[in-house]
């Protein structure tokens, strides 16, 4: 998974340099909207990797918890995780 993400992160980071090359141009701002939309898709996947990725690991290690006080400290801090996310 981390391959796929370093590409969606490259893939943005070319779109945001096309976006303001085309915005110092003054390009259609259709064009503009477009590209800034397919980077903000290429953003929004990446969270949702990096999401995944925290949870796999958090699970993981809430399974081998011993006790429920640091297992509900794993869980509430995967939801405080989950909730910036929608900020």
């Amino acid at each position: 998974m981390k391959k796929a993400i370093a590409i969606n992160l490259k893939k943005a980071s070319g779109n945001i340099e096309r976006v303001l090359l085309n915005a110092q141009e003054e390009k259609s701002t259709l064009s503009l909207l477009q590209l800034n939309a397919a980077t903000l898709g290429l953003l929004k996947s990446v969270q949702r990797q990096l999401i995944q990725q925290y949870l796999e690991k958090d699970l993981s290690a809430i399974r081998h918890t011993t006790t429920k006080a640091s297992a509900r400290k794993m869980l509430d801090k995967v939801v405080k995780m989950v909730k910036s996310y929608d900020k």
